[in-house]
């Protein structure tokens, strides 16, 4: 081959590396891009979803403190009255679509509404949400368990 033939080649064997080089950096660029791009829109859905968990929680802790407020102390012996006061309140079964329950100091269903079968009379006593609202705290929020008698 003449010198002009290899150095034809050699020019175009180094232009197809430099193409093959810049296009792989340019990917790699691309690539870490996108993932920053998808990171932070994550980030703000997750953030959404949390704010939004946040305020349906509290909407109900509002609803039930509001109820709880509405209860006499002289109608806490009162099982009957407590189920009156919860049937006049027309809680709404989007917030609460298992209904209310109130317990006792022992943890035992007293009231409810609405009514379920064989509700009334179980426990929650041994939960870990329970003993912390008897040991002072104000609020408690389990983590989701099977209802006992709701399943």
């Amino acid at each position: 081959m003449s010198l002009r033939t290899r150095l034809v080649l050699m020019v175009f064997a180094l232009s197809i590396a430099g193409i093959w080089g810049l296009a792989a950096r340019v990917a790699a660029v691309v690539q870490t891009d996108i993932g920053n791009v998808l990171m932070q829109s994550m980030s703000a859905t997750v953030r959404y979803v949390a704010a939004d968990l946040d305020s349906n929680i509290q909407l109900r802790i509002d609803v039930l403190n509001g109820i709880a407020e509405s209860i006499a102390p002289e109608a806490l012996g009162d099982p009957a009255k407590i189920m009156q006061i919860l049937q006049q309140r027309k809680i709404s079964e989007a917030l609460f679509p298992l209904g209310l329950i109130v317990t006792n100091e022992e943890g035992i269903y007293i009231a409810e509404h609405p009514s379920v079968a064989g509700r009334l009379g179980a426990s929650i006593g041994d939960t870990d949400f329970f003993r912390q609202i008897m040991a002072g705290a104000k609020q408690a929020v389990s983590t989701p368990v099977i209802g006992r008698t709701s399943k």
